[in-house]
């Protein structure tokens, strides 16, 4: 199976051994056409994973990060499963390979919701530029208006009020990204997108 997906004005070919059902929040995602700055092959042949053996150059809450010679590690952790995800990815964040661990799994991963978030999207943002913000957003007048502050504290809420009362267009609810491109910036809203998705 092979997709386009833009993703903070990055265009993503995915190609999959598999086929993936696709979240309906993907959806305005999706390209038809376009040269992809990333290239990302995902397979299920888990022998086959790459395993660092060098030290660990940092963490976050599920995933691991290596670099050894030219390439880079990500591996995701599946809290008492283990190792549930390896994705290989050169220096310049262009080709990745995520081998998926099905069996940790009641049934293997096939969303590509689920399986975005194996692959190291927030450092691939990072070496790209793109922000990535604890958000929500809205466009009034053809700018975009970014409400960020701790969970709980009101940002959808007032994203929500702006929308009924100033005809705000919401474009996304939890997670923003920001780029800026020839010393402009531009938003965009993010399929993973809290409990109320947008």
């Amino acid at each position: 199976m092979e997709l386009l997906l833009c993703l903070g004005g990055l265009l993503f070919y995915i190609q999959s051994e598999r086929p993936l059902t696709l979240d309906p929040e993907y959806a305005p995602f999706l390209r038809t056409e376009g040269k992809a700055d990333i290239e990302v092959r995902i397979s299920w042949d888990w022998e086959k994973a790459r395993y660092p053996s060098g030290p660990k150059l940092g963490e976050d809450l599920i995933q691991e990060y290596y670099e050894e010679d030219t390439t880079g590690i990500c591996l995701v952790k599946g809290g008492r499963k283990g190792y549930i995800a390896a994705t290989c990815y050169n220096r310049d964040f262009r080709h990745m390979k995520c081998t998926i661990h099905e069996a940790p799994f009641r049934q293997p991963p096939k969303n590509l919701g689920q399986i975005m978030r194996f692959l190291p999207v927030r450092a691939t943002f990072l070496h790209f530029g793109v922000l990535f913000f604890h958000a929500s957003q809205i466009e009034l007048q053809g700018k975009g208006i970014l409400f960020t502050a701790p969970s709980g504290t009101g940002k959808t809420t007032q994203a929500d009020l702006w929308q009924r009362y100033e005809r705000a267009r919401l474009i996304c609810n939890d997670r923003t990204l920001a780029r800026c491109i020839h010393g402009k910036w531009t938003t965009y809203g993010y399929p993973i997108d809290g409990s109320k998705p947008v």
